[in-house]
């Protein structure tokens, strides 16, 4: 079965979490799936120039091949230049069967929580999402800082 998927590529701490489970996904598909990484640079960051922006976007989108350990397997890199990242997501998801997203949150209480972007994400679309989180974890549950709190 052919299935095409699109990974956000992005900076965060669970990105290449997600870029592996991508990995996995094609490779446990047939010859004929793909692999898309898509990284979006506000227009409001940098000199202002396309060119500025689509280099840092190669440059993240190099960097999470590399710590993800996928620099060695065929994909797509595609960089969108706009101001609303949430919705270049799902403009850009609505070509692919599967949408790989990283966790952005990482505090010990929002662990609990992906966080909005890829909540956003799950909600708009109709297509297979991945929320991801990587290996880092807080040295502390939830309830150990609320009863040190609580306590007199």
């Amino acid at each position: 079965m052919t299935v095409d998927i699109m990974m956000f590529s992005g900076r965060g701490p669970h990105v290449p979490a997600a870029a592996q489970r991508a990995v996995e996904f094609v490779s446990a598909a047939d010859d004929e799936s793909s692999l898309a990484l898509l990284n979006v640079q506000s227009p409001e960051t940098g000199s202002g120039e396309d060119s500025s922006h689509t280099d840092r976007g190669g440059a993240v989108i190099k960097e999470l091949s590399e710590r993800a350990g996928i620099r060695y397997m065929t994909y797509d890199a595609e960089i969108r230049v706009v101001g609303d990242t949430e919705q270049a997501i799902i403009d850009a998801a609505e070509e692919y069967d599967t949408i790989c997203v990283g966790a952005t949150r990482s505090g010990t209480i929002s662990q609990v929580l992906f966080g909005s972007l890829p909540e956003t994400v799950g909600v708009e679309m109709d297509r297979t999402i991945v929320m991801a989180r990587g290996p880092e974890e807080s040295a502390m549950s939830i309830r150990e800082p609320l009863l040190r709190r609580l306590e007199v």
